[in-house]
C-alpha cells in the first residue's frame, strides 16, 4: 500500500455535468448550477494541485483541496438546486482517473450542512468534519470509490473502483438486493497510477437502480448521442445506444457496474423482497420509488431471465445482481 499512496491520486478532468430526466420528451436536461466546463472552453483540471495545475484565471474549479475538507471547515454549498426529480445522471469525463472517489449525497444533507447546534453561550458557529450524511441516515449513494486504504486492494493495482449504498442505509434513501461494497463484484477498473486512459464515467440514478458506466473517450459520442470527451450537449439521450460488453464487474472497454434500488413502498414488502435498510430505524417511504425508469439497457438483453424476490418480478435481470459475493460495510 504504501508506494501507491505515496504516488498518490490522479484526477484530471475535462469536464463535470449533472442532469435531470425529462419524461415529457425522454431526455437529460443539464443542470447549469452543478456543470463545469461542459463546452470544453478550458483545459483538463487536475483536482491534485492548486487550481488544477493552471494559472488561477483559468480555473473552472474552486481552489484545491476542496471537498470534505471545507466540509470540515463549515462549508457547504446550501440552496445549489439538485436532480433527481424524475432520475438523476452525472458525468464525468476524465484523461487521467485512479485512487479517487465519486459519490452523491442526498440534497438534503447540503442543505443541512455540518454545523453543529448553535451554543447559548458563543456567537459562533462551532462545526463538525462528521461525516453526518451517513449518520444523519440523509443518504450516500459511492458510485467509485477505490480501497486504497485496505492492505488488500492491490488486487488489480488498486484500479478496482466500488460502487455501494452501504452509507446510505438511512430512512428513505434505501438500498437495493446487491448492495456493492469492497468483496463484490460491483466494481470498475479505472486507468492505471502512471498510465493515464481517457475515460468518460456516466453514472445513472432512477426508480430501477444505479448504472455506473465506464465509456472509452474515443467512443463516447457514438455510445451516447451528447456526450463527447471535452464537451456535454445541454440535451442529451436517455440511454446509451447499445447494451454494455459486461457488468459486474466491468473490467474494459464499454462496460458497466449495477446496484439495484428498493422496490418496495413498506416496510413489509422492503423485508420481504431483501432490500438493504436499518430495520431498527424504521421506513419513511422510498425515495427511489418516486423516480422513474429510464428504461437503461438490460444485462446480458431484455429478453433475460427476471429476479424474483418473495414472487415479485423485480425490473432488472438475475445476472444484475446475482453474480456478487455477499457486500462489506464500509464507511
Amino acid at each position: 500500500l504504501v508506494p501507491y499512496y505515496d504516488m498518490g491520486s490522479r484526477a484530471e478532468i475535462n469536464y463535470w455535468a449533472a442532469y435531470e430526466f425529462d419524461p415529457s420528451d425522454n431526455q437529460w436536461h443539464i443542470q447549469q448550477e452543478s456543470s463545469f466546463n461542459t463546452d470544453g472552453s478550458r483545459p483538463t483540471f487536475d483536482l491534485t494541485k492548486p487550481f488544477g495545475g493552471l494559472d488561477p484565471s483559468e480555473a473552472w474549479l474552486g481552489p484545491q483541496p476542496g471537498g470534505s475538507v471545507f466540509w470540515g471547515l463549515g462549508y457547504y454549498p446550501a440552496g445549489v438546486k439538485g436532480v433527481g426529480e424524475n432520475a438523476a445522471m452525472f458525468v464525468l469525463s476524465t484523461e487521467h482517473f485512479f485512487g479517487s472517489t465519486w459519490y452523491m449525497l442526498n440534497q438534503l444533507t447540503l442543505d443541512r450542512g455540518p454545523a453543529t447546534p448553535y451554543s447559548s453561550s458563543t456567537a459562533t458557529c462551532p462545526v463538525s468534519a462528521n461525516n453526518c450524511w451517513s449518520a444523519g441516515n440523509a443518504g450516500e449513494m459511492d458510485f467509485l470509490e477505490s480501497p486504497w486504504n485496505r492492505k488488500d486492494g492491490d488486487v488489480d493495482g488498486y484500479r478496482r473502483s466500488f460502487s455501494s449504498q452501504n452509507n446510505q442505509m438511512g430512512r428513505q434513501f434505501n438500498g437495493g438486493v446487491n448492495t456493492g461494497g469492497f468483496h463484490t463484484n460491483n466494481y470498475l477498473l479505472t486507468a492505471e497510477i502512471n498510465t493515464p486512459e481517457p475515460i468518460v464515467y456516466v453514472a445513472v440514478v432512477d426508480k430501477i437502480g444505479n448504472w455506473v458506466y465506464r465509456i472509452p473517450a474515443g467512443q463516447v459520442e457514438s455510445i451516447w448521442p451528447g456526450l463527447a470527451r471535452t464537451t456535454a450537449e445541454a440535451t442529451v439521450a436517455a440511454r446509451p445506444t447499445q447494451t454494455p460488453t459486461s457488468m459486474n464487474p466491468c473490467r474494459d472497454g464499454f462496460c458497466a457496474v449495477f446496484t439495484s434500488n428498493c422496490q418496495a413502498t413498506t416496510w413489509e414488502d422492503a423485508i420481504a423482497q431483501n432490500c438493504g435498510f436499518n430495520q431498527n430505524q424504521g421506513f419513511c417511504g422510498n425515495w427511489f420509488s418516486r423516480m422513474v425508469d429510464t428504461k437503461q439497457p438490460l444485462f446480458p438483453s431484455e429478453s433475460c431471465k427476471r429476479d424474483v424476490r418473495n414472487g415479485v418480478t423485480m425490473p432488472w435481470c438475475t445476472e444484475m445482481v446475482n453474480n456478487t459475493p455477499s457486500a462489506e460495510v464500509f464507511v
